[in-house]
């Protein structure tokens, strides 16, 4: 297996947690509070405006111009993500400080510290979580099948959406990149390499922990 699948793989305990947990049951159902998604929506567009500059991080020391294309033109997407029907306005880094909770916080400081270090395939082990854990969860929402009168069915059907599944090949491809370099870098340091790997389990797996930390802050 490769890297990003070996991560996925080893993760499916903090997966489920998302999966199976109130926001995303309810979300199934048609449930959900409609205050709950709105607070969850808020805070995912603090959590994007800062993800999104992780990626324009890793977009400035892109190994060629296909990936600085893809990582740059993914950044500016993800400021629009959930577009101006949800009333999205200009976030200033002070609406950041005062506006966003703890869980948004700590989520986009594990990025951004990783992006200001420099480490590439742990900027990668860090956002890649958010992009597997989307396609996994509403893909498995939309197979299971989605009532007409459910009230979230647009937005499942968004992130359920064949172009959702290319951006997660294209991201995992990327981390599977930058570990293969790091391999014919060092190719004799097997332990080193093995120490790598397990960093990149650590930062992965603390991401898919505030994915469901992320969903659940939306009742508080």
């Amino acid at each position: 297996a490769s890297l990003s699948e070996w991560l996925f793989e080893q993760t499916q305990v903090e997966v489920d947690l998302s999966l199976h947990g109130a926001f995303i049951t309810q979300m199934a159902n048609g449930s959900l509070p409609q205050e709950v998604f709105q607070t969850y929506l808020g805070q995912d567009n603090l959590y994007l405006r800062e993800y999104a500059r992780v990626f324009d991080s890793l977009a400035s020391s892109a190994r060629d111009d296909e990936e600085f294309m893809w990582l740059t033109s993914s950044a500016l997407s993800y400021l629009q993500e959930h577009g101006s029907t949800h009333s999205r306005r200009n976030i200033t880094d002070a609406d950041f400080e005062n506006l966003a909770m703890p869980v948004t916080k700590r989520y986009t400081s594990l990025q951004l510290d990783a992006a200001a270090k420099g480490d590439r395939l742990m900027t990668f082990a860090s956002v890649l979580p958010c992009q597997k854990l989307y396609d996994f969860v509403f893909s498995t929402l939309q197979e299971q099948g989605v009532a007409e009168d459910n009230p979230y069915k647009e937005f499942i059907q968004q992130y359920a959406a064949d172009e959702v599944k290319e951006s997660t090949r294209k991201l995992s491809a990327y981390l599977d990149k930058e570990a293969a370099l790091v391999d014919s870098v060092d190719p004799a340091g097997s332990h080193h390499n093995e120490e790598r790997k397990q960093e990149a389990l650590r930062v992965y797996r603390e991401a898919m922990d505030l994915e469901a930390a992320f969903f659940q802050q939306g009742f508080n």
